[in-house]
């Protein structure tokens, strides 16, 4: 592999995903009350969707559309204030659950904003120190790394 800032960097096992090969949800309904009228208001209605291992997934759309809303849903997090969250979200054909999710994947939020003055490596690194347990080292976090 080849980094900008490092030349050549040898590929390393530890972040190869091995463990997921599809990821689905199914039905996913998120249901909130109407600020006006308190009646039940629909914000994301009977939605699906499949990502292989190996493949990206854009989700697109305009302010307001309910991008964010998707994301929380599949991240096991409250999707909306006050909503309510149905349907399933799958990792290899398998009900997943909020800690499934938080092992296998990180979830950036949109407010999130990167410092002007420091690499995306230096970046990745910082944030994976405050994520990982103490226990992986510095030197072996920034070995492993390859942005």
């Amino acid at each position: 592999m080849h980094d900008l800032e490092l030349g050549r960097v040898p590929t390393t096992e530890p972040l190869i995903n091995d463990v997921v090969d599809n990821f689905a949800w199914r039905d996913i309904h998120v249901l909130v009350k109407d600020r006006s009228t308190k009646s039940p208001l629909y914000i994301l209605s009977e939605t699906a969707g499949l990502v292989h291992a190996g493949e990206m997934l854009a989700i697109m759309g305009p302010s307001g559309s309910g991008k964010t809303t998707l994301l929380n849903a599949l991240a096991h997090r409250i999707a909306a204030a006050g909503a309510e969250t149905t349907g399933q979200i799958l990792v290899n054909g398998q009900k997943s659950n909020s800690n499934m999710i938080r092992n296998l994947s990180a979830y950036v939020e949109q407010e999130d904003a990167l410092i002007g003055s420091v690499t995306v490596r230096e970046t990745m690194v910082f944030s994976a120190r405050l994520a990982l347990p103490s226990n992986v080292s510095k030197k072996k976090l920034s070995d492993e790394l390859i942005i």
